[in-house]
This record gives C-alpha cells, sequence and structure tokens, in this order.
C-alpha cells in the first residue's frame, strides 16, 4: 500500500496491490476493491477445459483458482495446466465435452488460501507442533485422518491468507513424551509438501543424538549413555543479591531436581552464605562434570548496581566451588564467593538519566544528564523547580552510576516539527541541571538558530535546493531496481510518480515508486544511483536477490604526462569537475586508485595521478572506472549492468531488463562446527565450496553431518547459502573459534586456522587468554590441549602439546622437535646477513628469527619444511622491515609447488604482531597442503630452487 496528501486530512490518496501485483486505487471517497475476474466464454474438450476472461487473469501454470460459472459443469478449484494467453487458461477437468460457448455472469478469483496451525499427538503420547497452507475449509473442527496415522490431528488456529503454498506443511516443535526420553530438550527439522500426512523430519536432542518420526513412527531416543546432568541455578545470599549460572554433574554422583537443593546436597558444601536453587535440569552426554558457569549477578544492596554489571564466574568442581567477578558499568571491579557478595560503594553515587523536553509548539529535544543520585524516575518531571520552561520533561531512562559530573546536561538530537524536522545538527548543553541547558541547531543549508528551555528554535524558511529521493522501478516482467538521486526541490512526492513526470521519460518499461523524499543542499542535480536489482524471472534464469549491481565504464586507452592522468572510456562517462572516481586493472598499477577529477570531455576525464612519467596513449582491454553514478539526467537516464553469484552479467535500462540464461549458483558458502570424539573439543568455522564437488553433486545440507577421513571426529553443517565468487574460493576454509573441553573451556582465541583444500585439511593455532603466550596446535586429525601447554619453558615436562623451545646459535641446525608446538629460536649469531634454510629441522612448528637490528636474517622455507613439522604448518616471525623469507616454489621431492597469500590475517596476543597466512601447494592432490603464518612487514619473496 502506498498513499499520501499534502493538504491534511481528506487530501490523500493512493493505491494497494495485491500479492499477485493488481493494484486498485482509493481515496476518500472511493474505497480500494478488489473483484472478481469475468468469464466471456468456456469450452471442455478431451478432460480440458478453457476458460477466456474478459480481462488479463494474471495467472501462470501451477497457480489455483476458483471457477464460478454459469455452466456448473466448470466449476470448482483447480491447478492451471496452462495459460496460452493473457485472456485464457487451462486446468484438468473429468466431464463431458462442452463446445466453446459465450459465458454472461462467471467470474474466477484466487482461492481463499487459509494458514492453519496444528498439532499431532501419537497414541504413546509424543506431540509434534507445525502449521501449513490449504484451500481446503479447514476449522478448528475439522477432523483429519490420513491413511496410516498412528495418532489424531488437531487444527489449533485457522486464518485465511494471501501468502503459502497450499499442500505445503512444516513442523517447528516436538515433545518427546517418553519416560526417560527428552522433552522438549531438542531442535526438529520436518515438511510435507502434500498436505498433513505427508510431513516427516528429524529431531535431535541437546547432545547431538538424532532420530526420525513421521506420522506412523514417533522418533525415540535412549538415554542410557546419558551420564550427565545439566543444570541451570540461581545463589540467593541472605543479604538479598542473586547470581545466575550452570554448570555439569555426574549423575551417579549427584543429581539434581528443580527446586532448591535438597539438606544432604547443602550440608557437603561449606561455608555458603546463601540458598541454591536449581531452575532447570536435562540429561546430556557431553560436557565436563564439576564443572559451574556463572553468567549474571544482581545486587540487591539499597543503592548497589542492580542489573547494571557484567558478571564472570567459574568452578570445577561443582556447586560451592564458584567465584568469580562482578564489573559496573564504570568499569569498577569486586570479588564474590559463595560466602561473599560483591560489594560497591555508593558513597560516590550519581544518576544518570535519558529525557526529552516537548514544547507546548510540538518541537522536542533529547539529552541526557547526572543528578543526585535517585533524583529521577521515569515519566513525567514536576516541574516546579525549573523556572520559565516552555513544555514539558519526561525521564526516559535512569540509572545510579560511579562516573558523571552531577547537574551536567547534553543534548543530542533536536525535532523542528513546524520547520526542518530531523534535518539539523544540535549543539547544547547545561551545568545546572534540568532547565539550564541551551544551544543552537543547524539545518542542512548552513543556517543556525538558538533554543533554551523557554524558547524553541525557529527557521523561517529553509535554503534547501534539491530534493533526495529514494526510489524503485518495476518493469511490467515482475523485475525491480532500487536506486536514489537527487531532483530540484519538491519534485517528488512518496507514492507512484506523477503521469505528467511519467509522460516526460521516454520508453520505460514499467513504473517508478518514490519511497522516500527529504530536503537538501547536498548533490548533484539530476545524478541517479542504483544499489540493488531483484530478478524476478522464474526458472534457472532468475537470479532473485543473488545479484550486484555495476556501474563501472569501461576503460579504453590510457595516458600520462607528467602527473595529469587520462583516461579515455568507451561512451559518455557523464562525470563532472570534482566527482571523485575509482580507477582499477588499467596495467599501470600507478595509474590505479580513488581520484578527483580535474577536467573533462564527454569520454575522456583527466586527475592528478601519484607518480608522475610519460604514458603515451594506450589501449587496455579490462580497465574499469566507477563513481557509482547510474544516470545524471534524472530518472530514467540511469542504466548499468547486473551480475549474478556465478558473475554471469547483464545490462540494464528502463527499457530493458537484465536477463540470465543459468542463475543457479556453483559456489556454496556452509558454517560448521567440527566435534573431536575424544576430549570433546569443538571448533567452529565457515568456508565455500563448488557444489558439484560434494557426494551428490548439490553442496551441502543445512544439519548434515559426518567424519574426517581419520574417523577422528564428526563435522556438523551449521548453515548453507548460495555463494558469490567475490566472497572466497572454492574449498577456502576459516576456523575462528575454539572450545578447549578438558582445559581452558572458552578461555581460548584462535591465532590462525584455516586451509585452502576443503573441510577435514584445516590446521591453525589456539592460546590461552590467561597466558597468551601459552599455545597450542590442532588439526581435524589431532585436538589442541592448552590445559598441559608449556608456557615458553625451555625444560618442559614431557607430554602431548607440550611447548619445547630450542634456542640455536648456528644457520645451519640438526634440531628435531618432539610432540606439540615446538619452536626454534635464531640468537648469537654473527652480525651482518645470516642465510638460514631449514633442511635439517623436523617436528618444528615455530620459527623466531630475534628483534636484532645489528643481524638481518634471510630464512629459505621448502614445502617439505613444512610438511615435515607435526601439524604440516608453521608460524615465523622476527624483525620486521629486517628480515626477509623465500619461498622456494620447487622442491627435488614435490616438483612445482604454489604459494598463495590468502586474503586471511590474524593478530597474536602475545607478541602483538599481526600475521598473514600463506598456503603451500605442491604439485600432487594426494598431499596435504601446508599452511604458513608470516608476520607482516617481513619481506616475503618466491623464488626457485
Amino acid at each position: 500500500m502506498s498513499g499520501s496528501g499534502k493538504t491534511g486530512l481528506g487530501s490523500e490518496s493512493g493505491t494497494i496491490t495485491d500479492y499477485k501485483e493488481k493494484s486498485t486505487g482509493f481515496s476518500t471517497d472511493t474505497e480500494a476493491d478488489f473483484i472478481a475476474t469475468a468469464i466471456t466464454n468456456v469450452a471442455l474438450t478431451s478432460n480440458v477445459a478453457t476458460i477466456t476472461t474478459s480481462t488479463a487473469h494474471g495467472y501462470k501454470t501451477g497457480d489455483r483458482v476458483t471457477v464460478d460459472a454459469i455452466n456448473n459443469t466448470f466449476d470448482g478449484t483447480y491447478t492451471i495446466t496452462g495459460a496460452p494467453t493473457t485472456t485464457t487458461f487451462t486446468y484438468a477437468k473429468t466431464a463431458d465435452n462442452v463446445t466453446s460457448i459465450a459465458e454472461t455472469g462467471g467470474t474466477i478469483a484466487d482461492p481463499t488460501l487459509k494458514l492453519y496451525y496444528f498439532h499431532f499427538t501419537y497414541t504413546t503420547g509424543d506431540t509434534y507442533y507445525g502449521y501449513g497452507y490449504t484451500d481446503s475449509a479447514y476449522t478448528t473442527a475439522t477432523a483429519v485422518a490420513p491413511t496410516g496415522a498412528q495418532g489424531t490431528y488437531t487444527i489449533d488456529w485457522v486464518y485465511d491468507t494471501t501468502y503459502g503454498t497450499a499442500g505445503e506443511v512444516n513442523i517447528y516443535s516436538y515433545y518427546d513424551a517418553d519416560t526417560g526420553g527428552v522433552g522438549w530438550d531438542n531442535t526438529v527439522s520436518g515438511s510435507g509438501k502434500t498436505g498433513l500426512g505427508s510431513e516427516e523430519g528429524k529431531v535431535t536432542s541437546s547432545s547431538g543424538l538424532t532420530n526420525s518420526f513421521t506420522i506412523s513412527s514417533e522418533a525415540d531416543f535412549t538415554t542410557t549413555s546419558a551420564t550427565l546432568q545439566i543444570y541451570y541455578f540461581h545463589f540467593t545470599y541472605t543479604s538479598g543479591d542473586t547470581y545466575y549460572g550452570y554448570g555439569t554433574t555426574l549423575k551417579s554422583d549427584t543429581t539434581y531436581a528443580v527446586g532448591n537443593i535438597t539438606s544432604a546436597q547443602a550440608a557437603a558444601i561449606s561455608g555458603e552464605a546463601g540458598t541454591y536453587t536449581i531452575d532447570y535440569v536435562y540429561d546430556t552426554t557431553s560436557g565436563t562434570a564439576g564443572e559451574v558457569q556463572v553468567y549474571s549477578y544482581y545486587d540487591a544492596d539499597t543503592g548497589g548496581i542492580g542489573w547494571n554489571n557484567m558478571a564472570s564466574g567459574y568452578g570445577k568442581t561443582g556447586l560451592g566451588s564458584e567465584s568469580g567477578t562482578v564489573t559496573s558499568y564504570d568499569g569498577l571491579n569486586t570479588s564474590f564467593s559463595t560466602s561473599t557478595e560483591a560489594d560497591f560503594s555508593s558513597a560516590n553515587l550519581v544518576q544518570y538519566y535519558q529525557f526529552h523536553f516537548t514544547y507546548t509548539s510540538g518541537d522536542i529535544y533529547y539529552g541526557y544528564g547526572y543528578a543526585a543520585a535517585n533524583t529521577y524516575t521515569v515519566g513525567n518531571v514536576d516541574g516546579a523547580s525549573i523556572v520559565g520552561e516552555a513544555g514539558t520533561y519526561t525521564i526516559d531512562y535512569v540509572y545510579n552510576s560511579n562516573n558523571g559530573t552531577k547537574n551536567e546536561v547534553t543534548i543530542y538530537s533536536y525535532y523542528d516539527i513546524d520547520g526542518v524536522y530531523w534535518d539539523n545538527t544540535v549543539s547544547a548543553s547545561g551545568l545546572a541541571g534540568l532547565g539550564s541547558e541551551s544551544g543552537s541547531i543547524t539545518n542542512l543549508g548552513g543556517s543556525t538558530t538558538t533554543f533554551t528551555t523557554a524558547s524553541e528554535a525557529d527557521f523561517v524558511t529553509s535554503n534547501t535546493t534539491l530534493q533526495y529521493y529514494q526510489f524503485h522501478f518495476t518493469y511490467t516482467s515482475g523485475d525491480i531496481y532500487y536506486g536514489y538521486g537527487y531532483a530540484a526541490a519538491n519534485t517528488y512526492r512518496v507514492g507512484n510518480i506523477t503521469s505528467d513526470q511519467a509522460t516526460a521519460i521516454t520508453g520505460e518499461n514499467g513504473t517508478y515508486t518514490i519511497d522516500y523524499v527529504y530536503a537538501s543542499t547536498w548533490g548533484t542535480l539530476n545524478r541517479v544511483s542504483v544499489y540493488q536489482y531483484y530478478d524476478a524471472d522464474t526458472g534457472v534464469g532468475g537470479a532473485g536477490y543473488n545479484t550486484e549491481v555495476h556501474l563501472e565504464k569501461t576503460i579504453t586507452y590510457v595516458a600520462r604526462t607528467g602527473t595529469t592522468a587520462t583516461i579515455t572510456t568507451s561512451g559518455n562517462h557523464g562525470y563532472v569537475v570534482g566527482d571523485y572516481v575509482y580507477v582499477q586493472d588499467t596495467s599501470y598499477s600507478s595509474l590505479n586508485g580513488y581520484f578527483e577529477i580535474t577536467s573533462v570531455t564527454a569520454t575522456t576525464f583527466n586527475y592528478t595521478s601519484s607518480t608522475s612519467g610519460t604514458i603515451s596513449s594506450i589501449a587496455v582491454s579490462s580497465g574499469t572506472c566507477n563513481n557509482w553514478v547510474a544516470g545524471i539526467s534524472g530518472l530514467g537516464s540511469e542504466s548499468g549492468r547486473v551480475a549474478n553469484y556465478n558473475n554471469d552479467r547483464s545490462n540494464f535500462t528502463p527499457t530493458t531488463e537484465a536477463d540470465f540464461t543459468n542463475s543457479v549458483s556453483t559456489l556454496q558458502y556452509y558454517s560448521f562446527r567440527f566435534t573431536y570424539t575424544s576430549g570433546g573439543d569443538v571448533y567452529y568455522g565457515y568456508g565455500y565450496v563448488n557444489k558439484a564437488d560434494v557426494t551428490g553433486g548439490a553442496g551441502y545440507t543445512s544439519g548434515q553431518t559426518f567424519n574426517n577421513s581419520s574417523a577422528t571426529g564428526t563435522y556438523v553443517i551449521d548453515y548453507v547459502q548460495d555463494g558469490n565468487s567475490a566472497w572466497g574460493m572454492p574449498n577456502q576454509v576459516t576456523v575462528y573459534s575454539y572450545y578447549d573441553a578438558d582445559g581452558v573451556g572458552w578461555n581460548s582465541g584462535v591465532l590462525g586456522g584455516g586451509s585452502s583444500s576443503g573441510l577435514g585439511t584445516e590446521i591453525g593455532w589456539v592460546f590461552d587468554w590467561s597466558d597468551t603466550s601459552k599455545q597450542g596446535i590442532f588439526t581435524s586429525a589431532g585436538d589442541a590441549d592448552l590445559s598441559i601447554a608449556s608456557a615458553n619453558s625451555s625444560s618442559p615436562a614431557v607430554g602431548t602439546s607440550t611447548s619445547e623451545i630450542f634456542t640455536q646459535a648456528s644457520s645451519t641446525p640438526t634440531v628435531t622437535g618432539g610432540t606439540g608446538l615446538d619452536a626454534l629460536i635464531f640468537s648469537g649469531l654473527t652480525d651482518g646477513t645470516q642465510n638460514i634454510n631449514l633442511a635439517n629441522v623436523t617436528g618444528i612448528e615455530k620459527i623466531d628469527l630475534g628483534s636484532s637490528t645489528s643481524t638481518t636474517y634471510n630464512l629459505n622455507i621448502n614445502f617439505d619444511d613444512v610438511f615435515k613439522s607435526d601439524a604440516k604448518a608453521m608460524i615465523v616471525s622476527g624483525l620486521a622491515s629486517d628480515d626477509t623469507i623465500d619461498l622456494i616454489t620447487s622442491s627435488a621431492t614435490r616438483g612445482a609447488v604454489t604459494w598463495v597469500d590468502t586474503p586471511e590475517q590474524t593478530y597474536d596476543y602475545a607478541t602483538g604482531n599481526y600475521y598473514d597466512l600463506w598456503t603451500g601447494i605442491d604439485s600432487s592432490a594426494a598431499t596435504q597442503n601446508v599452511i604458513l603464518l608470516l608476520q607482516q612487514n617481513i619481506t616475503v619473496t618466491q623464488v626457485a630452487a
């Protein structure tokens, strides 16, 4: 619906468009009516009915239609089998032939589609809940009994709708009623396409177990493997403070029930100054017994901070072991345990408040301030103590704070109801509390006026000369593009453009609709930009919103004299002096970049290059320039190109839509998690894959699970969507989060993780946030155990993931690392340039070239050097802008080697350095790729052996 008026109530009018894009107008005199379409002719031949309508019916093959003809043979609701013309359609009808005859009084209309909600209860008591669409006459009393159903359907709610597909069924909730079952602790995915009775799906418990269901078979779970219990709780101190958390317990040791813990359980906890209450429990197979987490704290003391804090608490040996800290919103910290609550001093508390002031004229300004603690409450303020205000103060929000200056007031927004509205900037404050504030507002034209509590800000006239507008253009085919532009002041109003404005635009094949307007002094008159395109075509050619709009111009020639660059375009570029333009792919890197145009002709423009030198005019084949402008002569002048996710491109103008022959994306984006079978560690990431490379040829599916090749864990695909080649490359994988289940939990960070060879090949480094020098390495074949990683120890205890540090004073060391994350540090070498190769190094993951300014290290790295590390990965640090790294591009054992600098980078909190992620790929498809993290600003080159 779109409607507006300019002269008050009674002047408004507009249009309403239904979901089949049929429109009708309305005003205060005439309502909007959608009426059935008249039938003019009917025929029935060989069980195929043909209906002819008086006007375009708007249907296509597969649509549903209700026919009400004078000849009752044709009556009913049917699926359309063909639409030969805009005024005829066919459907299947088994009946005697009817010779084509004229019809007067019959009509066709959309069927009354109904959305219904339902639940299905198995005879065992399990129940699932869902919704669906039907054009049958369902009511809440309708009985549905499909063949084979082992239970009863109940229709809970029905209402008419114009959106949805008849027959579609979706399931959103499942309750497992069996004794020992998972109850509500599950997620469900289920659907059907041919109405109630066709639905089926899967239920996944919170511990990761999955079972399927149909109308004849419920989902069943065994709980014999659920040896752990997760419980949510709160602890209330005798003073009233309360904290909230959750934990995991071994069922064979302690089992909780909802309510206060038992006296025996309380007696086993020493020194607690309050009461534990269990809020919720469920069985699980994952987690660490004894672990307790606290996530929320309420400070109940008079003058305390209430909920205005962040809490962090942890325990390892069950309820009673937890302790932690509470941080107020002002940055103050205090600790808590079961015996001691968190206390904040109230001596210096002030009250922070947000407010708005409404003048009697309707103008409003918004601000915040600080007052004595507990001064205001939310709502209108008693203004008796504020002298001369011409309006009403309303307090919107308050809380006590340890920061802020009492009586300070700041204004951040002003609404001028009788002038420039929100189109202004404000500068105002006060130092003596509410009523002391004053300041000024400046409109978009640069005019300024002042205000106080007694006098509003007024603009007599606004000196705006332009109108900014947002619009969309709808082709008669259904394609739509969206954009914005600048016109003379007061040109457009919200809604379809006027008939005079439409007549002035030549040849457009659709309708312009103005979505939003406001007055402006910024912008270029008649400039139009387009930022989004919707391809409404059906079938494989339709790209939907999976498109990008390109407004770049093609460069044909480039030249430079001194620092003045000259660019020639294939057609009229439409740029003006002062425009900024982005130039790229000219074959001359010094000409590429973002520049201000200094002079123009119709097909050339000049700018000042970042470097000087003569370039004779030369043709280029792939250069483009862009200032993101689609047209320069107002609506109707815009044009551009649209690229779908396969990077197929098609031009568009207001007369010609963009069309594609195949928009089915070949690339897929997915997010995933990987859980190790041993230990329970989990890491999370995302990646890209060619759909054809996945078994079945259609990519991954959301919820899909599978083991890695070494069967050390399980992948779960959490989310998938069609991908754009601009987002990432096939087989690119990035890991961004790691949970160390048998160590530091979530208190770990990912230093670098991923691969360019697809799932199963990702590797990376993680560190302990409590000690960033404590690091571990992981692959899908083995987890990172930070609980026993040594922190830079020169003589660590032997064990998995132990960090063994070797200090080597020779440039040709023979070093063999142990298991885990091993480092080789170079120090004590002779000053000058030292050439280092790693031919005799095995099992080393970290290379430290030191920070000596008197020694320059030139490190040669071969594919084999990295492949001989424990995890096929290596991190190299050194002195930026001094040390160099040569990546050898061939190997006696591997053949040709390709090193790829990926877009990924990471930050090492231990050293404060950024690292680039490189991938090494040899000539054998059977060999795992290797990963290098190279410290940024160390010179990296690729050289032959």
